[in-house]
């Protein structure tokens, strides 16, 4: 029987799950685990400070005054000085880089060495991150980073140093980028030149997400080059292109891209959300996140999930989060989504009356045969649907296996509304029900999970997460006591 120090592949597999302090004890028995343990320990650095604690003290700054930098970076700095971030940097993939106030800072000297080149060759994946508050003297210099491997790159600051490093990245021709995500802190209003171009550099993106756009019309236009983009993610879309809002004097409606589109997730205003809907054209888009935001106290436009049934053909999962106040009008599109497999619905009862309610559980359930998953879950913590709604949900979702829904348990039963039980037995498969924050007396648990849950779910396990964790516990009990797990 070989050894098992003498297959490397099963001790570097076996490394790579310990963790960073357990490698680097490994990496001080002997020559031969070093070699094994310290491409794990630098694979992924969380920090980048942790490369300049490779280096001579006196190279960095560790102190609260970022002006003035030590005299001895006024010798001569040997190449010998890097020998070591140079050795572990060739291991990274994955870099964390954060700035944040005065107290680390990295001299331009250091950066701007010829030997600060050759560092990284093999960097996949790339976090930034200059936090509002740090100095000016903290400039991120992102050019020993920029690798023709580099894949991912997450980019956060303020605007002045956003714009200067987006044009430093967009003038880096070796780069070929799959991912990217931009944020701004003071907020983009339109998508900008240097943003723009750095987009409109990479033909290759597969990945974009934007925080606080205000006009998506620029980037709407740059998805026409390129044909790769799979996932679109837009946070926090305010303020809609003018003639969004004016979309009825369109007799075709905007121009359609985002052909090759699988996933999109927006947040925003309604009319921002649903000028973005309009334009896309993808035959092939699988998901989609909605997450409806407005300030104005106003009613949600019933138009702005209309545009989903251009999808309906293809579209499995769909979340959508409303916590503002809204009418049933606003939900009916997703109705004619028939094919849909997982649908997640966050929101807020209406101040006038409850929008979700049995009865428009059961048109959901009927009108979603395929549902896998489902999760309705209220922001106000009330319940509006009754034990009659999950009784809807087990006779007409036969193929659901995750369900998370919150219900009034404290309102008597009609026993001759439920399914019955020679139709459901032999066909749930079921596996976990989460009863969220509902509504009971205390002490019923085992009465409603003996009584519903394990005539409607005989196999699933029944769990309370959005409760105390004495509640939970009751749950719990009553899951195993009842025989439902």
């Amino acid at each position: 029987m070989p050894n098992f120090w003498d297959i490397p592949e099963l001790v570097h597999s076996v490394v790579s799950f310990l963790s960073k302090s357990d490698q680097a004890s490994l990496a001080r028995v002997n020559r031969q685990l070093w070699l094994m343990a310290v491409p794990e320990i630098w694979r992924a650095v969380p920090d980048f400070r942790y490369f300049f604690l490779l280096l001579p003290a006196d190279l960095c700054l560790w102190s609260s005054d970022i002006e003035s930098y030590p005299a001895s970076l006024r010798r001569q700095i040997h190449t010998s000085d890097y020998d070591r971030l140079l050795l572990h940097s060739r291991f990274t993939k994955n870099l964390h880089y954060k700035v944040e106030t005065a107290i680390f800072g990295v001299p331009a000297e250091i950066w701007n060495l010829e030997t600060m080149s050759m560092a990284f060759p093999h960097l996949q994946s790339l976090d930034v991150s200059v936090t509002p508050w740090a100095t000016p003297r903290q400039t991120v210099i992102l050019s020993p980073f920029l690798r023709p491997t580099l894949r991912k790159l997450v980019f956060s600051s303020e605007l002045g140093q956003f714009t200067r490093t987006l044009r430093t990245i967009s003038q880096t021709p070796t780069l070929s980028l799959q991912e990217i995500e931009l944020n701004c802190f003071e907020g983009f209003g339109d998508l900008g030149e240097p943003a723009r171009h750095v987009i409109l550099s990479q033909e290759g993106l597969r990945r974009i997400t934007i925080y606080s756009l205000g006009d998506v019309t620029d980037l709407v236009h740059a998805a026409k080059k390129l044909p790769c983009l799979t996932h679109l993610d837009v946070k926090r879309l305010w303020p809609a292109p003018e003639w969004a809002n004016n979309r009825g004097d369109q007799e075709d409606g905007p121009e359609r891209y985002f052909r090759s589109l699988v996933s999109l997730r927006v947040s925003g205003i309604p009319a921002g959300i649903i000028y973005l809907l309009e334009t896309i054209k993808s035959n092939g888009i699988t998901e989609i996140m909605v997450e409806l935001e407005d300030f104005t106290a106003e009613w949600m436009p019933r138009d702005t999930l209309l545009a989903l049934d251009a999808f309906k053909a293809t579209l499995i999962n769909l979340e959508v989060q409303i916590p503002a106040q809204f009418t049933w009008d606003l939900l009916e599109p997703t109705l004619g989504l028939d094919r849909l497999q997982q649908f997640s619905l966050t929101y807020s009862t209406p101040t006038i009356s409850p929008q979700v309610t049995d009865s428009r559980l059961l048109q959901m359930t009927r009108a979603w045969p395929q549902l896998t998953s489902l999760h309705l879950s209220n922001y106000s913590k009330t319940p509006t649907i009754t034990l009659v709604g999950l009784g809807y949900i087990a006779s007409n979702c036969q193929k659901l296996r995750l369900l998370s829904v919150a219900f009034d348990g404290t309102r008597p039963v009609d026993p001759s509304s439920l399914p019955a039980d020679d139709l459901l037995l032999e066909q749930s498969v079921m596996e976990r029900v989460d009863v969220l924050h509902s509504r009971y007396k205390k002490g019923d648990e085992l009465k409603i999970t003996t009584s519903f849950f394990r005539r409607w779910w005989p196999c699933a396990r029944i769990v309370a997460s959005d409760m105390s964790r004495d509640e939970a516990n009751e749950w719990e009990h009553a899951s195993a006591a009842s025989g439902t797990a």
